[in-house]
């Protein structure tokens, strides 16, 4: 099969190398930030350059980099504390808003959107209408969840997380891995091959769907 592959040096490359990494199929390249095959057998090294410039790459790849970590914390901002020790005031409820109540719902929304199977656009709206409606909530004022952060929360925080705890179950009992490969239309005739892992736990039976390569 002809066609253009894979290059090493593609890793260290400084507009790569924080977010490419290599595909198992030598006509495709990972992005971990987009968590997305590229197709690089016709364009190349220009194919990485052009989903480089993408809104999306772009977003995620900003969040990623902000303050230097990666961590779902960074989202979350403080409360001011007030510089004079002296000055007296009256603690509102929002004082005891923590970090850890905001970021506990906006882990629930996003597996709530997980769940539901709901699009990502639709996020970008939403925080301004719970302010709306639970107007007495000092969660809700804080609570920030658009678009890019959703993706980037459940991508990079929520998926690893259960990855790891499915493996952790899978390592102690027997399991079965199945398959299912399928011409999908949409992904221009292109073969889709979904992973399932079936195994045994507290007398029920999961099914979970594991990965998919395209």
């Amino acid at each position: 099969m002809s066609g253009c592959k894979f290059h090493g040096k593609w890793l260290t490359d400084p507009q790569f190398k924080d977010w490419l990494r290599q595909d198992s199929n030598v006509y495709f390249a990972l992005c971990v930030r987009c968590n997305k095959r590229i197709d690089i057998k016709s364009m190349g090294k220009t194919a990485l350059t052009s989903h480089s410039k993408t809104q999306k790459h772009v977003e995620l790849l900003n969040v990623s980099k902000v303050g230097g970590h990666s961590s779902i914390g960074l989202f979350v901002s403080e409360k001011p504390v007030p510089s004079s020790s002296t000055e007296k005031r009256t603690p509102s409820a929002a004082s005891y808003v923590t970090r850890n109540d905001v970021t506990s719902a906006e882990v629930l929304w996003c597996l709530n959107t997980v769940d539901k199977n709901m699009s990502f656009v639709s996020k970008n709206d939403i925080t301004a209408v719970f302010k709306q409606f639970f107007t007495d909530s000092d969660i809700a004022k804080r609570v920030s969840c658009r678009e890019t952060k959703s993706m980037y929360v459940i991508n990079y925080g929520i998926a690893p997380y259960y990855r790891c705890q499915l493996e952790r179950k899978l390592k102690n009992q027997p399991f079965v891995l199945m398959f299912d490969e399928t011409l999908t239309r949409e992904m221009q005739q292109k073969q889709q091959l979904d992973i399932i892992v079936s195994h045994w736990d507290d007398n029920i039976v999961h099914c979970i769907h594991q990965d998919n390569g395209v």
